[in-house]
């Protein structure tokens, strides 16, 4: 996942409201996102802008994986 898909996630938006805010396509925007292509400079400088974040953050692909951490006591689980 793109830094720019998680930042986009974090923010409510679906695909289609990052390509209003840019002025570009929500196809667009889906392909950047799974690497199909890369932006122009001036787009991925209006994507950085609109999500707040440095255009180098944006193309930044993550490869954590998210894990559950569960204690439990003698009664109850409780998720961290």
């Amino acid at each position: 996942m793109l830094y720019l898909q998680w930042r986009r996630e974090e923010l409510g938006w679906p695909q289609a409201q990052l390509a209003r805010e840019t002025g570009s396509h929500q196809p667009t925007i889906s392909k950047i996102e799974r690497g199909l292509i890369s932006p122009s400079d001036d787009l991925l400088n209006k994507i950085a802008g609109v999500l707040g974040v440095a255009p180098a953050f944006c193309l930044l692909r993550s490869v954590a994986v998210r894990e559950e951490v569960v204690f439990s006591d003698s009664d109850r689980q409780v998720s961290a």
